[in-house]
């Protein structure tokens, strides 16, 4: 009987330790996401205000042919700079309501675990965890997504890293049977 009450005691005690480190990791890469974003937006905001410091002096130089290809380089960078906000305040918007509505299922899973191993509490700080790394992923993306929708890309992912090569043979006949 005693053997017993010691044993729930160290597996309870076990399993509030992965539970604390787990918690602990999500709370790191939390922090480091967050500061992604906070990155992400003063960097997109110095660069509208650079942008806009140099703008008149360009559209002055654009009265030159030779400076014709830098005011349409200006403003791809002014576009991307403004991408940079919206996509952030995008993808911030979207692990925001991702984190709310994963806190009430955390907080249920850990308010239901007794003295001994609970698998829901210690699922649910894995799922902070794995969200936590989807949430730093996203914001370390936002950059790429800014420039592909701007150059009309593909969300930053470059098909030349998927293996291989994709290659198309053109139709060389006349769509018949044969067609040469």
């Amino acid at each position: 009987m005693e053997m017993m009450d010691l044993f729930s005691i160290f597996t309870g005690a076990g399993d509030k330790l992965l539970a604390a480190l787990l918690s602990f990791f999500s709370s790191a890469i939390a922090v480091v996401m967050a500061a992604s974003f906070i990155f992400t937006c003063t960097f997109a905001e110095i660069s509208i205000y650079i942008g806009l410091g140099i703008g008149p002096f360009l559209l002055v130089l654009s009265m030159l042919r030779i400076f014709k290809d830098m005011v349409g380089g200006w403003l791809k960078f002014m576009i991307t700079a403004g991408l940079y906000k919206v996509c952030a305040a995008a993808a911030l918007v979207l692990m925001e309501s991702i984190f709310e509505g994963t806190a009430a299922a955390v907080q249920a899973a850990i308010g239901s675990g007794g003295n001994g191993f609970s698998f829901p509490r210690t699922g649910a700080m894995f799922a902070l965890v794995v969200l936590s790394v989807i949430g730093l992923m996203t914001s370390l993306k936002i950059g790429d997504l800014a420039k592909a929708i701007v150059s009309g890309g593909g969300g930053g992912i470059d098909a030349s890293s998927l293996g291989g090569s994709i290659k198309v043979k053109p139709n060389s006949g006349g769509g018949g049977k044969g067609g040469k």
